[in-house]
């Protein structure tokens, strides 16, 4: 469960020549439009770079039933396909496969969307470009980092109190019409705003279907 520590807050500044997605492209990533990024991280060399530092560590497998090993054989079909669709703005997302884990007695289970490979792909070059075009209102922290600065705080007795918080229903209360007003300040050219307005029309297939 997530914890909140009472402690004073700095503004975050952000380095002006920070490290592009992938480690290998030392680019001024700041100064680059929303647009220019988006064409950068969706090219098909960049594309294969995402999938090996990010995709094949992973292996659920999404409503299409493709394995891993299965994905891999048609890989560079499948980056291409991703990058023409993406840059003309026609990418389109497949159902996510709804799994169903138990909270216990009593309780809701929690809902896990699983995206396809190729959607898994797509989704991290999009989280690279949001992040990139958000940047200066953004301090994202692994979560390593932030359990090991709790167990710091905690240690040296740095915090008189803290408070445990278990947010509900937070990504279902999104007003998706707000999100998008507050995307287009930044993403002004419809094509790069369509996969993300398609990643969130995007449901899941249910994990359990009606009897006829």
């Amino acid at each position: 469960m997530p914890i909140l520590l009472v402690a004073h807050l700095a503004v975050w500044q952000p380095d002006p020549c920070i490290r592009c997605a992938g480690g290998r492209r030392a680019l001024l990533c700041l100064q680059m439009t929303a647009a220019k990024f988006f064409a950068s991280e969706y090219t098909a060399a960049h594309l294969r770079q995402l999938y090996e530092s990010h995709v094949s560590l992973t292996g659920a497998i999404g409503v299409d039933r493709l394995s891993r090993a299965i994905f891999e054989q048609r890989l560079g079909d499948e980056i291409t396909l991703i990058s023409s669709k993406a840059v003309a703005g026609k990418y389109k997302f497949s159902q996510y496969k709804e799994k169903l884990i138990s909270k216990g007695a009593d309780k809701y289970p929690r809902v896990i969307s699983i995206p396809t490979f190729r959607d898994r792909l797509t989704l991290r070059a999009l989280c690279n470009v949001l992040k990139h075009t958000f940047a200066d209102q953004l301090d994202v922290k692994l979560p390593q980092h932030t359990v090991s600065q709790l167990r710091a705080g905690l240690s040296e007795a740095r915090y008189p109190y803290f408070i445990k918080l278990d947010v509900i229903n937070f990504y279902p209360s999104i007003e998706h019409t707000v999100l998008m007003r507050v995307l287009q300040r930044k993403i002004r050219k419809p094509e790069r705003l369509c996969p993300t307005t398609w990643c969130m029309k995007t449901s899941p297939e249910p994990a359990f279907r009606k009897a006829a």
